[in-house]
């Protein structure tokens, strides 16, 4: 029996007008849920737990992540695209939970956030590298992150910033020695006098995805928290999740390495990358080491975190790489 063709067109109207209704409430009640969750989060933090395999892998650890908001918890838009999902969504959950037991929430941030920062505490805080600048560039998840911790209060305690460069066949040598590492645009943009050498040997054998790391700080009235076990594991896992680099690198000084900070982020040091004139210390040189993990380092560190049984978290370092003089300070 066939429907008279007004019936055929009224069904087609409800059918639409049902489809339409459903993905605009299951948007609204999904964004609500994040809303209450954060909020929920943020008032009662996480408790502690000292059984393992209470540490699940939390169902907002998934595979995309496509909702954004302000100041809201860093798990919200963790994607993994590379790694065990189910480790590297527990080791995040765990990193989360030491810093709320300790008073801290933790948020991705922009690079203009970053350069305010940075500016806003010059006493105590050098300049931070071009390479953070987004003047120059153009920052987005495919390419950058910046992530804070906040204190109860919502004030910024902490700060690092991670960025990707895809080298293709050149080393990274000759990407840090012709200055492209920190402008798009050498020859117009850096200083004359202003030139990096480099002899660490790694720099040498390294090329395709590398990820510098910097723009690390602790603001003064929380020096001594001791940011750097529960941080580097975030923000360590977020570039090797995303990127999954051939070489995750920074630059520090010797007086830093010898306080602990590469053999405690599971990093090597090679000697040494040489910094004249660069926008750190104008007029000036900064003897560096360079500081280096690649994925197989990585994959130990996080299960070392996972299980609990990594012996370098005992040494109180925060205070030697953030206070002090002038020539104490953190470089980039």
């Amino acid at each position: 029996m066939a429907f008279p063709g007004w019936v055929l067109i009224a069904y087609r109207i409800l059918f639409v007008l049902k489809s339409i209704s459903s993905f605009y409430l299951g948007t609204e009640f999904g964004a609500l849920s994040t809303r209450k969750r954060d909020r929920a989060m943020a008032i009662n933090p996480i408790r502690k737990t000292d059984d393992k395999e209470g540490l699940v892998s939390p169902a907002i650890v998934r595979k995309t992540s496509l909702d954004t908001a302000a100041h809201r918890s860093f798990l919200s838009d963790i994607a993994i695209d590379f790694g065990d999902r189910d480790a590297l969504g527990r080791m995040f959950l765990q990193a989360d939970t030491r810093l709320r037991e300790k008073g801290y929430f933790v948020s991705f941030g922009t690079f203009d956030e970053l350069m305010d920062l940075n500016k806003a505490n010059s006493d105590n805080w050098r300049p931070l590298l071009p390479i953070f600048d987004p003047a120059g560039w153009e920052p987005s998840n495919r390419n950058s992150f910046v992530v804070f911790a906040r204190d109860s209060s919502g004030k910024i305690a902490y700060a690092a910033a991670s960025r990707l460069y895809e080298l293709g066949g050149k080393s990274l040598k000759d990407e840090i020695e012709s200055l492209r590492i920190l402008y798009p645009d050498p020859k117009s943009q850096a200083w004359e006098g202003e030139y990096i050498d480099v002899s660490a040997p790694i720099a040498a054998k390294v090329n395709g995805r590398v990820v510098f790391t910097g723009a690390q700080w602790v603001h003064p009235e929380h020096r001594g928290a001791n940011f750097t076990v529960s941080t580097v594991p975030i923000t360590r896992g977020i570039a090797y999740t995303r990127w999954y680099p051939d070489l995750t690198f920074s630059f520090m000084a010797p007086e830093i390495v010898k306080a602990g900070v590469a053999w405690k982020c599971y990093m090597n040091v090679d000697w040494e990358v040489t910094m004249v004139n660069t926008p750190v210390l104008r007029n000036g040189t900064i003897n560096a080491g360079l500081m280096w993990t690649n994925p197989q380092l990585m994959e130990a560190h996080f299960a070392d975190v996972l299980e609990g049984t990594s012996t370098r978290r005992d040494a109180q370092i925060d205070r030697g790489i953030y206070d002090g003089p002038a020539d104490k300070k953190l470089a980039g």
